[in-house]
């Protein structure tokens, strides 16, 4: 069965300003250090240091990564812009 598309009126996006500030206060909550996030995820402690502090954000895979090190999901993550805030 073929699902249909129905085309939406309204416009979102994420705020990446707000959406990098979760990815930092999901990680500085976790109580998990930035060695055994990027030990858990195959990187630098490094770039771990880099999302807790703003400084970076982690590409689609990454997050996907960090959601599940962190129990959370991805949506979790995203701050949503809606149609007033775009304006």
């Amino acid at each position: 069965m073929k699902k249909e598309i129905t085309k939406s009126r309204r416009t979102v996006a994420a705020d990446m300003n707000a959406t990098t500030k979760m990815v930092s206060k999901f990680i500085s909550e976790s109580g998990l250090s930035d060695k055994e996030i990027a030990e858990a995820m195959g990187l630098k402690a490094q770039t771990i240091n880099k999302w807790r502090h703003g400084n970076g954000f982690p590409d689609v895979e990454n997050l996907f990564m960090l959601s599940r090190i962190l129990g959370i999901q991805v949506d979790d993550f995203f701050v949503i812009k809606t149609d007033r805030q775009l304006q």
